[in-house]
């Protein structure tokens, strides 16, 4: 297996194809009421992101803003999917180098063979910052909407608008 790729490698990245970033640190977040706790004190959309499977195996990062609640049953029917369910914690560190309470479409970067499809949230599209764990649940990382999706494009993932 490759190495994974650190939060360092994706700063490199994020400067290498321009995209203006802003990194905030804060203590580690495993849950909804950590996340809301320090929410307070970034501003921008807050987002969710579920890496997801499919009973053909194939593999799903949903990028939604937290304050929306998702329904995967829906969710499978909108991407004409089988039934979803969350990976287990050793696939997600397979494909996107991080464990859980650290996924993030900033980890597509471990993602060399780009298995992950991305379902992003069309209210996010257009955002002028959303916040993501850079690989790392102890920091967050505010980046726009657009340089988003120009990162998930250097990383080769397809991207489904949901």
């Amino acid at each position: 297996m490759a190495t994974m790729k650190t939060k360092y490698d994706l700063f490199i990245i994020l400067n290498q194809l321009n995209v203006d970033y802003r990194n905030y640190q804060h203590p580690a977040i495993y849950t909804t009421e950590d996340a809301k706790k320090i929410a307070i004190d970034i501003p921008g959309i807050h987002c969710k992101n579920l890496f997801l499977q499919d009973t053909k195996e194939n593999v799903y990062l949903l990028v939604a803003n937290a304050e929306k609640n998702v329904n995967l049953k829906s969710l499978s029917k909108i991407i004409n999917s089988s039934r979803l369910s969350f990976v287990s914690a050793e696939l997600l560190y397979q494909i996107l180098g991080v464990l859980p309470g650290s996924v993030s479409p900033l980890a597509l970067i471990n993602d060399v063979e780009q298995k992950a499809t991305v379902l992003l949230d069309k209210n996010i599209i257009g955002s002028s910052c959303v916040n993501f764990h850079p690989l790392d649940n102890t920091m967050t990382t505010a980046i726009t909407a657009d340089n988003l999706l120009k990162f998930i494009n250097y990383c080769g993932n397809k991207i489904i608008v949901v």
